[in-house]
């Protein structure tokens, strides 16, 4: 039995959720602790990665942690927690962001991301409700970023085991509230927990949650990948886990707002000649659908800075990988030479990089040179 309910509960942690315009003025420059208090005693919020971007609300004491003295802040991040972090770690965000990513752009191979290869993991069936009870909590799907390939799915499940009885909901968090959404009985069928085609199977110990709730009739390239299964991210107890609240409405929603040019850089190996006025006039608007849980860029803006105008239709490329550094768009292709395109979050805005190369022949069709394009642009986030 399924029942499509919103239900809504208040719940308390630190999580600003009220800046949906943030626009961020510093950085984090290694993994950061945010804490309840300007003190390395006080309880740890969250870990804010390295370029998570923040904004500075309040200066408090000075004090000096290893060899470096700076004062504590009180910041909110991007991704929506508020509290206090030491700054000794906190730059301000530099002007042609794009020179700094072109050093780094520099060493890095097309291609080198993971290939669209995963194994799926062997598993069996989950035959007793006391094994459904030990793994009571979150799930998410958390595979690592596939080359070429759809992301993860945006679904959190709730898995539960309430007077014998084992719940599979999807749950969300929107205004600092929690809500239920789809709650399903999950019930033996002689194999294992499931209900129609959502089924559980384990893993050693581990619950593995195959859910299809959401698979759309049709799919191509850019349709998450249901096959995959939704695996452990955390206890139901409060407060809900860092890698949970990744996932959620009032965390990706940040990210949505228009992102205009801010600087460009040509690695020295290019000898194509790149459309400079087209990068300085191209704009990323990223969206937020609540329905769908994701956030949502259109082809044609991504393709107007790598590729110039396009013929195809415009469809629109739902995502949430957010992290820093991680790809929530790029494609590869091959024939006589390759080009690769990333476009992932850094530091606030979105950075693009791009690499191409061919070949030059004559006319005997001879390899005489090769033609290169490899350059870097970086879109920061405006307010509105």
């Amino acid at each position: 039995m399924i029942k499509y309910i919103i239900a809504i509960y208040a719940i308390l942690f630190t999580f600003d959720v009220s800046a949906q315009d943030f626009v961020p003025t510093h950085y984090v420059t290694h993994n950061l602790h945010v804490r309840t208090e300007p003190t390395t005693s006080s309880s740890v919020i969250t870990t804010l990665p390295r370029f998570t971007a923040v904004q500075i609300i309040e200066t408090g004491i000075t004090e000096t942690i290893g060899s470096i003295t700076a004062p504590w802040v009180r910041l909110e991040s991007q991704s929506g927690f508020a509290g206090w972090s030491f700054s000794g770690f906190i730059n301000e965000i530099e002007s042609e962001i794009a020179k700094e990513l072109a050093d780094e752009f520099a060493h890095r191979s097309a291609g080198s991301y993971p290939a669209d290869q995963h194994r799926y993991p062997e598993s069996r069936d989950v035959t007793s409700i006391t094994a459904v009870q030990a793994g009571e909590g979150y799930y998410i799907q958390q595979w690592p970023r596939r080359f070429q390939g759809p992301g993860n799915a945006p679904e959190i499940l709730q898995l539960t085991v309430e007077r014998s009885i084992a719940y599979l909901r999807e749950i969300d968090i929107v205004d600092g509230e929690l809500i239920y959404r789809n709650e399903m009985i999950l019930e033996f069928d002689g194999k294992t927990y499931s209900y129609e085609d959502n089924y559980l199977q384990q893993s050693g110990d581990a619950i593995h949650i195959y859910y299809r709730n959401n698979v759309p009739e049709d799919t191509w390239l850019g349709t998450w990948d249901y096959r995959l299964p939704y695996t452990f991210a955390g206890s139901t107890d409060l407060p809900v886990s860092d890698s949970v609240k990744q996932y959620t409405t009032d965390y990706l929603s940040r990210f949505a707002g228009t992102y205009d040019y801010d600087s460009h850089s040509i690695l020295p190996v290019q000898n194509e000649t790149l459309d400079v006025d087209r990068i300085r006039s191209a704009r990323i608007t990223v969206d937020y659908d609540q329905s769908m849980k994701s956030l949502l860029v259109r082809q044609h803006d991504l393709y107007r800075i790598y590729g110039g105008e396009s013929r195809i239709r415009n469809w629109e490329l739902s995502f949430i990988e957010t992290q820093p550094g991680v790809p929530f768009f790029w494609s590869y292709g091959e024939g006589f030479g390759f080009s690769e395109v990333r476009f992932f979050f850094h530091k606030g805005g979105i950075a693009v990089t791009y690499e191409s190369r061919g070949y030059q022949v004559d006319e005997n069709r001879e390899i005489i040179g090769h033609n290169i394009m490899k350059y870097v642009v970086f879109y920061r986030k405006s307010p509105r």
